[in-house]
């Protein structure tokens, strides 16, 4: 699956949360990636384009833009780890 079908994946998945406000549904939308073990961290703004919730993988802390990152509504960051 590449990052922009996956983002468009979860995108759809949080649709809801976004329109109702819900930080903690949206959290646990995001929370899903875990099965993904190439994913390290994950987020979703709102159309304001204000971080609206966040994921990061277990062991992998990350700080994650406040602002939109880029036109697209995603952004691909390679990790920083050599694996």
């Amino acid at each position: 699956m590449t990052s922009a079908t996956l983002a468009d994946v979860v995108g759809n998945y949080c649709v809801t949360s976004l329109a109702f406000d819900d930080r903690v549904d949206a959290e646990d939308a995001l929370s899903r990636l875990e099965e993904f073990s190439d994913i390290l961290a994950a987020a979703l703004y709102d159309d304001a384009g204000k971080l609206f919730a966040a994921y990061s993988r277990p062991g992998h802390p990350h700080q994650l833009p406040m602002q939109l990152p880029g036109a697209q509504g995603y952004q691909r960051m390679e990790s920083e780890q050599s694996e």
